[in-house]
Order: structure tokens, then sequence, then C-alpha cells
């Protein structure tokens, strides 16, 4: 039970990438502003971001909850 509880759970998480940002992209993040990908990192079965968001510094985010939107 536990184990389909784990399964269902890691596809909302990927259900929630609108979608997959590269390197250089503008991106918004709603509390943090406009910001563009520095890095991009693959972790396990996701992936994390490094954000630039100037005055607000450099943000490592993971890509299934950051909520990032393409500007």
């Amino acid at each position: 039970m536990e184990e389909a509880r784990e399964r269902e759970q890691a596809l909302d998480a990927q259900s929630t990438i609108e979608y997959i940002f590269n390197i250089g992209e503008r991106v918004f993040h709603d509390k943090f502003g406009i910001g563009h990908i520095t890095d991009v990192m693959p972790v396990g079965t996701g992936t994390m971001y490094t954000i630039d968001f100037g005055k607000q510094g450099k943000k490592a985010m993971d890509a299934a909850y950051a909520k990032l939107k393409k500007f």
C-alpha cells in the first residue's frame, strides 16, 4: 500500500513540471521575479535548476516544485 502511495506522489511531482528549461533561458518565479537559468543538474529522477535572480541572488530549485514560467 505504501509503495502505491509513493508511486502516486512521484507521478504527481512529475506532472507539475510544465517545461524543461535550458541554461541561459529567462524564467519567472512568483516570489523572486525574473531570473535566468545558470545550471541544470539531473538529480535522481528529477532536475535541479540554479537560477540567478539578480538582486535576489542565486537560488537552487527543484524543477518539480519551483513552478517556474517561461519569460
